[in-house]
């Protein structure tokens, strides 16, 4: 069943809305890391906790539930995370905007964006974005 032009709209401004955000989210890490590392910090970033317990000075007891309900709920946002990453709905979407992008280019830009998204994706599974 195609697709109106209005549903593929929408899909394409809920891909870029998230891949923006995801792009944003790994651009701010990559500068955050460079800018600690050419201080000579560390590059791992204070804990939620840490930053609660700074932000609102949480006592000791407070701390300890903090840490205790985190551990309760996130299990269950990683596996939301990884099931929306993977999902078919996101993968869908994704697979629609290639194809559009796809309708855009000569035969010669196909083949070379063809070739991009084939090193993307194993950049993704050596360790890229996804690959961890």
């Amino acid at each position: 069943m195609a697709l109106s032009s209005t549903a593929r709209a929408g899909y394409l401004l809920v891909a870029a809305f998230v891949g923006g955000g995801l792009v944003g989210g790994a651009t701010m890490m990559v500068i955050d890391q460079n800018n600690h590392e050419r201080r000579g910090e560390s590059r791992q970033r204070p804990s939620y906790v840490d930053y609660l317990t700074t932000e609102l000075d949480l006592t000791s007891e407070q701390r300890e539930a903090v840490e205790g309900i985190l551990q309760v709920h996130i299990p269950r946002m990683d596996s939301l995370w990884a099931a929306m990453r993977n999902g078919p709905e996101l993968l869908a979407i994704r697979q629609a905007i290639r194809d559009d992008i796809r309708l855009q280019l000569t035969a010669a830009q196909q083949e070379r964006y063809t070739a991009m998204l084939d090193r993307q994706e194993r950049n993704d599974t050596k360790g890229g974005r996804d690959g961890k």
